[in-house]
């Protein structure tokens, strides 16, 4: 089952990290909570592996599928990218019905950004589409990386990170500590 906001225990961690975690976790469910009704589209969390970074964003998912009636697509950096090679290569009658999804679900989930294959126009071109399209229609796009900062902006360039860190759409977290996963 995926994961919810009442399955975080912050107890066990060390205290920094569980205090940051609260905070961050009190931030999301008042965002979903909120949502549609909310500023920012897209929501960056970055850390290292074992945060807590693709818990959060299913709890947010999960709590907007099954408690607010929403639509909520929850994805792997890798599958994402599947998505948009196959919308890529579908015939033009088709690509819409490949995509549409990723553009009209009222949450997306993209998971671990960074570890995908860079396909040549496809991964740049189609994560522009789908973060343009989705910030104009105040659609909640969430991305969980490993990736910091000026790796995100290394690996995907200028536009593609000024649309995930842009203050007026995008709210971009850092979630701090070791990974939970070997506590």
């Amino acid at each position: 089952a995926p994961f919810s906001f009442k399955d975080c225990n912050f107890d066990s961690m060390d205290k920094a990290q569980g205090e940051a975690l609260d905070k961050l976790y009190t931030f999301a469910n008042e965002y979903v909570s909120k949502y549609p009704a909310v500023s920012k589209s897209v929501l960056v969390f970055t850390g290292a592996t074992g945060t807590g970074k693709s818990c959060l964003a299913s709890a947010m998912a999960r709590k907007a599928v099954l408690e607010r009636g929403k639509s909520a697509l929850v994805l792997s950096a890798y599958e994402f990218n599947s998505t948009c090679l196959n919308c890529h290569l579908a015939p033009v009658d088709e690509k819409t019905k490949v995509i549409f999804d990723l553009l009209h679900a009222d949450f997306v989930v993209i998971d671990d950004l960074g570890t995908e294959p860079m396909l040549k126009n496809v991964t740049l071109e189609y994560l522009q589409l789908v973060l343009d399209e989705r910030t104009r229609n105040n659609l909640s796009t969430i991305v969980t990386t490993n990736l910091d900062a000026s790796q995100l902006k290394e690996r995907y360039g200028e536009r593609i990170f000024s649309r995930l860190t842009d203050t007026k759409h995008s709210v971009f977290r850092r979630i701090p500590g070791k990974d939970l996963r070997l506590s």
